[in-house]
This record gives structure tokens, C-alpha cells and sequence, in this order.
């Protein structure tokens, strides 16, 4: 498996951690996977969007599960062909989360934890590149625009593909 890319996020998250469990806290690092479809909308929100478990089983509405290691995050991290070049990617989130906020364990059928959305901190994000799809597993083989969860206000940009690369002056704005 090709590794992990991580971005930070240098903006202020939208819920604050606080001390960390080595620090003698109730926070430690955890994992989210997530779409590249909802990757704008969650850095601009400085925080995972609350849906995003949307139908994942053992969860309710304003819950977000996690994972303690990457490597548990397959399942929730479908591999994409974002610029229509062949490849896919997929993406993750880096969070933090209180334990003691952790939800009642429920029947599970991975090894995800489920913390309310206000025990969930956004630190970062993963980017897995060339990272194509296992046999049967879940796939996006091309970038629909109608998919892309858009921050509040903002115009949908104009597809970004191996043949069309962004102009020399294009900014992310955040």
C-alpha cells in the first residue's frame, strides 16, 4: 500500500481539544475517513461534517466514528479517480478525540469508536496517492461536480484533470 501524506491544518478547529491523555489528559490522536467530495466543505468548516457517518451501522445523528490506527480506515476511505488520470487517491482526516465522551460500545462491524461531534477535533489531513481499489471494494472512477459538498457560499471550480492542470496563479481559498 502506498503511505500516507500528511497536511496540517493551520487554521483554528471548531471544537478545541484539550490535554492530551500523555499529558495527563482525556484526548488522544485518532483517524476519520472521509470523501474527497467532502474535503473542501470539512477545511473550510474546520471540522469533519457532521454527516459524515451518515448510515455507518452502530451510529447516530451528530456522531462521528474514528479509528485509533490508519490502517482500519479502508472501509471508510473509498478510493478516487480525482483528476481523471488513472490514478486513484483516497483521504482521511486527522482528529482528535476525547475518550471520555467515547459513545456506549454498540454492535460494530469494524473497528471504529463513535465520540459526539463536539469530542472531535480537526488537526489534519492524510492524502494516499496511487492508492487503487482492492477487488469489489467501493470506487468513484471519475469526479461528478454534483457530488462535491461545497462550502457555504461558495461556486463550484472548475474540474481540475491531468489534461486541464490548475492555472499558475490558482489559489485555494479557505
Amino acid at each position: 500500500r502506498p503511505r500516507w501524506h500528511f497536511y496540517e491544518f493551520l487554521g483554528k478547529p471548531k471544537h478545541e481539544a484539550g490535554r492530551m491523555e500523555d499529558d495527563g489528559g482525556t484526548w488522544e490522536r485518532a483517524f476519520m475517513g472521509v470523501t474527497w467530495y467532502t474535503l473542501w466543505a470539512t477545511l473550510a468548516s474546520a471540522s469533519p461534517l457532521p454527516d459524515s457517518c451518515a448510515g455507518l451501522p452502530g451510529t447516530a445523528a451528530g456522531e462521528l466514528a474514528t479509528a485509533k490506527y490508519v490502517n482500519n480506515l479502508n472501509l471508510r476511505c473509498p478510493p478516487h479517480q480525482v483528476f481523471e488520470d488513472g490514478l486513484y487517491h483516497r483521504a482521511a482526516l486527522v482528529v482528535k478525540v476525547d475518550k471520555a465522551q467515547k459513545a456506549p460500545l454498540k454492535e460494530r462491524p469494524t473497528p471504529l469508536s463513535v465520540f459526539p461531534f463536539r469530542a472531535v477535533s480537526f488537526v489534519g489531513v492524510l492524502a494516499q496517492i496511487n492508492s487503487p481499489p482492492a477487488e469489489g471494494e467501493e470506487r468513484w472512477d471519475a469526479w461528478e461536480p454534483g457530488e462535491e459538498a461545497l462550502p457555504p457560499n461558495a461556486e463550484p471550480p472548475e474540474p481540475v484533470t491531468a489534461k486541464v492542470p490548475p492555472p499558475h496563479d490558482a489559489e485555494l481559498v479557505v
